[in-house]
């Protein structure tokens, strides 16, 4: 049996031989997206063309490859994709093939199945992506210094063969002039530019090279000025404690050139000590090292903004404080679950310390076997859950858990008959 090889000009490839056929790792490694091959013959089956022409390459077709065959006894070779019968051919001497009118970007599964006089047959199967050919995509600026910016782009194509890199500068911010034009590696996502003056505005402009494929646009970026790179201190912070005696802080980013934001906290105003670096445009932060404080305890928080290229600080924003004894409910999840007659059973949760129910009326079911699942805030205190049977013969069975999965109570739906008390205790 001969090895299927696809060489797609601009492919993606994951390959499986069904054994014992493998492709020769040596044949393999040699295949690439630029490969030169052989002349062309146009013995059309359909769109599937014998042999290819090494100075056709585009995004709807697929060259194929493989292996003559040796067998005294061959008798057709069959190939088909996604399992439609594109080529025939009783030559053992074809080799080679180009599939066209493909779709670009595109998934295809090709099986050469070789085919001997006494119908014994061995197949090859390669799965094959046709090649990309758009415009990059979601060109943008990020400032990393007053005079320092990093271009990063999506990558939308696989035949590029060089990348057109293009700066323009305006004093008005909307007619440009091309001042700089570097020619960049195929496959590059990212660069840095330096060398920006003030009181000038910028834009860049990328486009993808291949003289041999359509010309494709190019794209430019938003135009943007030094002046909109800045280390402003952040702003708006707050401190809230959360029902895991853990603190919610929040802020608002306020400026472009930060790499990261270093967060602050003191037990008093006079030490305070760095408790956190979160990354840059981060907004929100817990702190869940707070075990060592009791209730009551006040805390100070303050956060600053920092550029690593320079190595600069922002100022410190504000300071934001929290008295931990303003924790007061703490998260609980109840899940109950009927028995087969849920017109029977209904549930409420009770507040022992007030003798109020939680819900305003029982909770029923309206399916059998039903699962309901309720999350609570509730403070530290004592509770149950209150089960209720209509024929006196229990019904429902459930669980009661805290945020840490601890389980506070769960019981059977036989533990009762007409009514059931089940308690816990919610506690920090």
């Amino acid at each position: 049996m001969k090895n299927l090889l696809l060489l797609c000009l601009f492919a993606l490839f994951i390959i499986s031989c069904d054994s014992p056929m493998d492709i020769n790792q040596q044949d393999f490694d040699q295949v690439t997206s630029k490969a030169i091959f052989k002349s062309e013959f146009y013995l059309a089956q359909g769109s599937c063309q014998v042999g290819y022409d090494s100075g056709k390459i585009g995004t709807d077709m697929v060259n194929l490859e493989w292996t003559i065959s040796t067998e005294k006894d061959f008798h057709v070779y069959k190939l088909y994709r996604n399992d439609d019968l594109i080529g025939t051919w009783d030559d053992p001497q074809v080799n080679a093939c180009r599939d066209t009118l493909l779709q670009m970007d595109t998934i295809y599964e090709y099986k050469l199945v070789t085919f001997r006089k006494n119908l014994m047959s061995e197949t090859d199967i390669m799965t094959v992506k046709t090649a990309n050919w758009q415009e990059p995509s979601e060109l943008t600026i990020n400032g990393l210094d007053t005079n320092l910016v990093a271009l990063t782009w999506t990558d939308r194509a696989d035949l590029e063969k060089s990348i057109l890199l293009i700066r323009e500068e305006s004093v008005n911010s909307y007619s440009f002039s091309t001042i700089d034009t570097l020619t960049l590696a195929a496959n590059t996502i990212t660069y840095q530019w330096s060398n920006l003056e003030d009181n000038m505005y910028y834009r860049y402009g990328l486009k993808y090279v291949n003289t041999d494929m359509p010309e494709l646009n190019t794209i430019f970026s938003s135009s943007f000025s030094s002046a909109d790179f800045v280390l402003n201190t952040p702003v708006n912070l707050s401190a809230v404690c959360n029902s895991d005696m853990k603190i919610d802080l929040s802020w608002t980013d306020n400026s472009t050139l930060e790499t990261a934001f270093f967060i602050e906290r003191a037990k008093n105003l006079r030490y305070f000590v760095q408790i956190a670096q979160v990354e840059m445009n981060t907004t929100t932060y817990t702190d869940e090292d707070t075990l060592a404080y009791a209730l009551g305890d006040t805390l100070y928080y303050r956060i600053r903004a920092f550029n690593s290229y320079s190595g600069e600080y922002s100022d410190y924003s504000e300071i934001a404080s929290v008295i931990v004894s303003e924790i007061t409910n703490l998260q609980i999840t109840i899940t109950v679950h009927c028995d087969s007659y849920p017109s029977e059973a209904s549930w409420n949760v009770r507040n022992e310390q007030t003798g109020q129910n939680i819900f305003a009326y029982d909770k029923t079911f309206s399916s059998s076997g039903q699962i309901q699942t309720e999350v609570l805030m509730l403070e530290p205190g004592s509770y149950s859950v209150r089960c209720y049977d209509s024929y006196g013969d229990g019904g429902i069975e459930g669980i009661v858990i805290n945020q840490q999965n601890d389980v506070l109570v769960s019981w059977d739906n036989n533990d009762y008959g007409s009514f059931g008390n089940f308690n816990f205790t919610v506690s920090r």
